[in-house]
């Protein structure tokens, strides 16, 4: 098994103590650090927060709800 580095990044979640980033180098290319990821369909931030993933379901139901706005006007009333 190889490991991508062009597609390899890393997260950290910084404790209490004085967080120092650091510079991680592999096959002689530097990782990017990654402030939100996206875990088993969860978007969290590096501080464990749930504000990435609540902005990604608001997206989504935004999208959702202006659709639903919308079918009256284009489809006939016996459709929906």
């Amino acid at each position: 098994m190889t490991l991508n580095v062009e597609e390899t990044s890393f997260a950290i979640i910084p404790t209490k103590f004085l967080y120092y980033p650091p510079n991680l180098i592999c096959a002689d290319q530097d990782l990017t650090e990654l402030y939100t990821v996206k875990f088993l369909g969860l978007h969290l931030d590096n501080h464990l927060l749930w504000k990435p993933h609540v902005d990604f379901i608001l997206h989504k139901l935004d999208t959702a709800c202006f659709v639903i706005i919308r079918l009256p006007h284009v489809l006939d009333i016996y459709v929906i």
